[in-house]
């Protein structure tokens, strides 16, 4: 397990190894609905899911796995019992982005 720093912009993509394989995860803030989503790509930019919507303590892949995604899933964690995740919650500490490899499943 590890934590993946989610950058403090409306719109970014982070390069990630996850469980040996590279992804590119594309974090984009929708102010008009108030919520995160996250598109995946592989390391050829082709798109393997978008626009999924983050929400807190609930594995973000569970339901949309397939071979071409990351072995393992990611959970944001809340340090509080808020349902959400704001704008800034990632950048005050609020909210952490987690890996759970597939060995630590």
């Amino acid at each position: 397990m590890f934590l993946i720093d989610v950058p403090d912009i409306n719109d970014s993509l982070v390069e990630v190894e996850l469980d040996e394989e590279v992804f590119i995860l594309h974090f984009s803030w929708n102010d008009t609905v108030g919520y995160w989503s996250l598109s995946i790509q592989n390391v050829y930019n082709d798109e393997l899911i978008s626009c999924l919507p983050i929400y807190p303590n609930r594995r973000l892949l569970e339901f949309v796995k397939n071979s071409q995604l990351p072995l393992g899933d990611l959970i944001v964690i809340r340090s509080d019992d808020v349902a959400s995740i704001g704008r800034e919650d990632f950048s005050n500490g609020s909210a952490v982005l987690m890996y759970i490899g597939v060995d630590d499943e």
